[in-house]
């Protein structure tokens, strides 16, 4: 099972998207989402981009990632 993290699209140059995913920025092919423009919302797995999100799901993806952080640092410490 591969998880994918919403990133934002900062750059592009060609066929690829820089994209932003919290302190991490990566360079990924984005021939699979025709249109796409900077600023946008995107899921990346595997060097390419799969799909452009709305950033209100994409900041529901964040939270939920944010919330199971916060649960597996409490089951640790416990």
């Amino acid at each position: 099972m591969c998880i994918s993290a919403p990133g934002q699209v900062t750059r592009l140059d060609g066929p690829m998207a820089e994209v932003r995913n919290g302190d991490s920025t990566g360079w990924f092919n984005a021939l699979p989402v025709p249109g796409l423009e900077v600023g946008a919302w995107v899921f990346t797995q595997a060097n390419l981009v799969l799909r452009e999100v709305s950033e209100t799901e994409a900041q529901a993806a964040l939270a939920a990632f944010a919330e199971l952080a916060q649960a597996i640092s409490r089951e640790k410490r416990a």
